[in-house]
């Protein structure tokens, strides 16, 4: 067993240890990926931030040392305890984390992913308003299934409500194991509607008809030819085509 932890232990690079015990935590990199270790009241926290670069070694300090600071608060009295938080503050602070937020690429959330964000923040502030001052943990999966059916009544389609649903879920999954801002998640397991919907498929003669379109369309719409033409051809969703950038082309992968 000792054996066995010196040799994960020889594996990782670029281990730094940030603060003094009991508030201390690790920064390391481990089979190529940046990680952080802490442990808050005796509790392991560990946070994965992304590819070995200086750029993610840096942010990972900046995490872990925020997360400390954190740390130290609570266990002086100096926040609100994890229950007293309230849901409004809750959905504040996970709209705040976006905005620093890094993906596994290391890169920062697309400008449309934050105003995806923040009309999410405003759907759920405008729903649950009579609950925004009361505590995180009083909500329950069932005022969850009853938001899914106001949308449903309001016409939404079930892709929609599962995405502004699948950000409530993300909220609460961050505020519990990442910031610790609720002991306990009370909507864990709550289940989001389908995001395949009941799209038809197009009918042969249907397709044919789209692409006569789209050849007849002016030269100077040859972007949107492409777009509908890469739609069609590889199911992707457009915002999907219109975020790629260079790194994502590989032209020297074989075509199937």
């Amino acid at each position: 067993m000792i054996r066995a932890h010196n040799l994960m232990r020889k594996k990782r690079r670029f281990t730094k240890k940030v603060g003094t015990r009991p508030f201390s935590g690790t920064r390391f990199v481990d089979h190529g990926l940046v990680r952080i270790e802490w442990w808050p009241g005796g509790r392991r926290r560990a946070k994965t931030i992304g590819p070995n670069t200086k750029e993610n070694r840096d942010y990972a300090d900046e995490v872990l040392k925020a997360a400390l600071v954190r740390a130290r608060a609570a266990h002086d009295g100096a926040v609100p305890r994890a229950q007293d938080i309230s849901l409004g503050d809750l959905l504040s602070r996970y709209l705040e984390d976006a905005k620093t937020r890094r993906v596994r690429s290391g890169k920062p959330l697309r400008p449309r992913t934050l105003e995806l964000y923040t009309e999410h923040t405003s759907t759920l502030r405008t729903h649950f308003a009579d609950a925004l001052g009361g505590p995180a943990r009083s909500l329950r999966r069932p005022d969850v299934r009853a938001f899914v059916t106001v949308l449903r009544k309001a016409g939404w389609a079930d892709k929609s409500i599962a995405s502004v649903t699948d950000y409530l879920k993300s909220a609460y999954t961050w505020a519990l194991a990442e910031v610790e801002l609720i002991d306990a998640n009370p909507i864990a397991g709550v289940k989001s509607p389908s995001r395949k919907g009941h799209a038809q498929s197009y009918t042969a003669d249907e397709s044919l008809r789209l692409f006569e379109g789209l050849r007849n369309l002016p030269t100077r719409s040859w972007r949107f030819q492409l777009l509908a033409i890469f739609e069609a051809v590889y199911g992707a969703r457009a915002s999907q085509l219109i975020n790629l950038e260079w790194d994502d082309v590989d032209l020297q992968a074989d075509c199937p």
